[in-house]
């Protein structure tokens, strides 16, 4: 996992720098799996690589599921820190409760928590928590992290969501999920001065990257 992350998180820069060329305010969710944070050999070129590209913090927001943020021991929590200094931004999905402290993400650099709509708008979202799902956008934003309603497939689950306040939303009502065009992953080299981290080649960044972001 931790060299598929690596691999991914090269392709999503190489991305990046390809759409900014066309438009500046875009933004691209990538996932970490917490055995990336700990690996002690391939973190610290992870490190390397994020820290050449700090450019791209704003547009760039790593993401990672409820539980691994739980799970997180010291090494994972300070390999995040290490991240969060060089300016990048976390989403938290996954959600499978509301037993969240909002200040406490927040300070952990979280900016983006995505739940689903289905789990959201049901009765269970609430249960053994202090927060009530009409709640959560509020409380988040508080803090400064904004809500994603994921998962959204109906015009009537836009028009619940909007009674929570929820302002973010995706899913296929939006947009179905589909592969990047193999020339976001050409020329950035060509038109854009970039960095690349040893190990990480031309090659392995050539073929396509399928996903939904």
């Amino acid at each position: 996992m931790p060299r598929i992350d690596k691999l991914l998180l090269f392709r999503s820069v190489q991305v990046v720098r390809r759409l900014q060329l066309k438009n500046r305010e875009i933004g691209l969710f990538c996932n970490i799996a917490a055995s990336t944070l700990n690996d002690k050999e391939l973190f610290p070129e992870i490190l390397t690589f994020m820290d050449a590209n700090r450019a791209l913090a704003s547009s760039l927001v790593l993401e990672m599921r409820q539980n691994t943020l739980r799970a997180m021991g010291p090494l994972e929590t300070e390999s995040l820190a290490a991240l969060r200094e060089l300016g990048f931004r976390f989403s938290m999905d996954q959600v499978t409760d509301l037993r969240m402290e909002p200040r406490d993400l927040g300070e952990r650099g979280i900016r983006y928590v995505k739940v689903a709509a289905s789990f959201l708008l049901g009765e269970a979202a609430s249960a053994g928590s202090d927060i009530h799902a009409a709640d959560l956008s509020d409380l988040l934003g508080r803090v400064g992290i904004s809500l994603i309603a994921e998962r959204i497939e109906g015009e009537a689950q836009v028009v619940d969501l909007l009674e929570y306040d929820v302002r973010f939303g995706q899913g296929f009502l939006f947009s179905q999920p589909r592969p990047v065009r193999a020339e976001a992953l050409r020329g950035a080299a060509e038109t854009e001065e970039h960095h690349d981290e040893p190990g990480m080649t031309r090659k392995a960044a050539a073929g396509g990257l399928g996903g939904s972001f």
